[in-house]
């Protein structure tokens, strides 16, 4: 597992605490889907731009190899395959990093759906109480 995700857990929980700081409840959620999102559009991101990292590694093979059917001297044709190999090994990494962006995305959602199960039902209780409610401070755990 990645070095980010102990990371990840640790904001999770960190944005959690922040709800007995006193956030509201709806604005925790939406914060959680608010990063959520982002990291997967991240990831996306990060493939996407990196897909074409891989294409241009293997145009760059191609013409290394043409290069060398052409006699062109051996360590220029070496350099080109060397070249490649960088743009693959950056390919490999933005992989990594995005399936990682992906992982954080769905502890944010779990994060997310687990806040909800746990205080759904009260803030629903809360919200539709039929009188005004006491001073925050009243409600935090003691």
């Amino acid at each position: 597992m990645s070095d980010l995700l102990p990371a990840a857990r640790q904001a999770v929980g960190a944005a959690i605490e922040v709800v007995s700081d006193g956030v509201r409840y709806g604005i925790l959620i939406a914060r959680l889907a608010k990063a959520g999102l982002a990291l997967r559009h991240m990831a996306d991101l990060a493939r996407s731009t990196f897909e074409y990292v891989g294409e241009v590694a293997a145009s760059v093979d191609r013409l290394a190899e043409m290069a060398a059917g052409m006699n062109v001297d051996a360590d220029t044709v070496a350099e080109h395959h060397q070249a490649a190999d960088i743009m693959r090994g950056a390919l490999a990494n933005a992989t990594t990093m995005a399936n990682e962006c992906e992982e954080m995305s769905s502890l944010f959602d779990e994060a997310s759906d687990a806040h909800q199960a746990d205080y759904g039902d009260v803030a629903e209780a809360f919200q539709a109480m039929p009188v005004e409610p006491a001073d925050r401070g009243f409600y935090a755990n003691r």
